[in-house]
């Protein structure tokens, strides 16, 4: 979403009925992207107050994220030639949508990247009980035939 503002901010609020009613859900996250090119950004929950959301990646942008703002942005806007791109992850349930979430330049704050998925692929071992059921019951046969074979 593109449009012009004063201070760089996301529509955060959410009526008072909806945050009351996601207090049970803590599966929420709210993922918010912003492109700058003043270095990584921080945010703020209205002018000065804390919001729950965290950066999780802030790195310069790579030439795939710059055609892609490129993209994004009103013909008449020259295009970015480098920037930043910040991730905030808000996972916060029920959210203090109350006020507006504004973003301002961070940039002593350097590189974030998070640590890399790792994806488990489970190997299950079989174990064929229709075999061990076989083997025991043959064992078990076996085990029958010697002693009656010892007895005579």
């Amino acid at each position: 979403m593109t449009f012009n503002t004063q201070a760089p901010f996301f529509p955060y609020r959410e009526p008072s009925d909806q945050r009351a009613s996601s207090q049970g859900n803590t599966e929420r996250l709210l993922r918010v992207y912003t492109f700058s090119t003043a270095g990584r950004m921080a945010g703020t929950l209205g002018k000065a107050g804390v919001w729950p959301g965290v950066a999780s990646y802030a790195k310069p942008a790579d030439g795939i994220v710059l055609g892609a703002i490129t993209q994004a942005i009103p013909d008449y806007a020259a295009p970015p030639n480098s920037g930043w791109l910040t991730r905030f992850d808000d996972t916060s349930s029920p959210r203090p949508g109350t006020d507006e979430v504004y973003f301002a330049a961070a940039p002593s704050l350097g590189e974030l990247t998070p640590p890399p998925n790792v994806i488990v692929i489970p190997h299950p071992v079989r174990i064929p009980v229709d075999l061990i059921a076989l083997v025991l019951f043959a064992g078990g046969v076996a085990m029958v035939a010697m002693r009656r074979l010892r007895r005579t």
